[in-house]
């Protein structure tokens, strides 16, 4: 054997750990002593751990990025269903999605109520104004309006719960929100 060969064969033997400090199973050492089952050294060239790989699935609480996104979730009409299965433990999420619980229930209520209305309007022009053109068609612009209006009020009340649960606040939407708490 040459030298350069010698030399390399013995630069291998001086970077590879003494065979009585490895245990089965648990791959190389980390840097700076210890062996750590949840955390594996990874050379230079294996590149760097991926979030499934960092995360202790037993560990505790979820990142703070999910916990804001089932927050918002909450707002986005049934949506609330995702935070309140994934994550029932965590006061914010579970106070989102409290809130979006009434939101969808206010939505219900209001879009059925403005469907009875909306009915009545149309009804009662088309029947009063009936053979005058212009005026039976006032009743569906007046029913097209209310519809808009209350598609607005919703519409409003996703947009403030979704900037308080992105901007980490736990306040009440307006008027709605500290009605009743299902959810505890």
């Amino acid at each position: 054997m040459n030298s350069s060969a010698m030399d390399e064969k013995n630069q291998n033997e001086q970077n590879e750990a003494p065979t009585e400090q490895r245990q089965p199973g648990c791959g190389q050492p980390y840097p700076g002593g210890g062996y750590d089952w949840r955390r594996t050294y990874r050379g230079p060239y294996m590149g760097a751990p991926q979030d499934w790989q960092r995360r202790d699935p037993k560990a505790g609480p979820l990142p703070p990025s999910d916990e804001k996104a089932f927050a918002i979730l909450s707002y986005i009409g049934i949506l609330w269903l995702v935070g309140l299965l994934a994550d029932r433990e965590n006061r914010n999420v579970v106070f989102h999605v409290n809130q979006g619980i009434i939101l969808s229930i206010f939505e219900f209520a209001l879009m059925f109520s403005l469907a009875i209305a909306k009915a009545m309007i149309e009804g009662i022009f088309g029947f009063v104004f009936g053979g005058i053109g212009v005026l039976s068609w006032m009743g569906t612009a007046i029913g097209g309006l209310l519809s808009f209006t209350g598609w607005c009020l919703i519409v409003s009340y996703m947009i403030i719960g979704v900037v308080h649960a992105a901007q980490g606040k736990r306040e009440p939407l307006p008027l709605i929100g500290s009605l009743f708490t299902v959810v505890h």
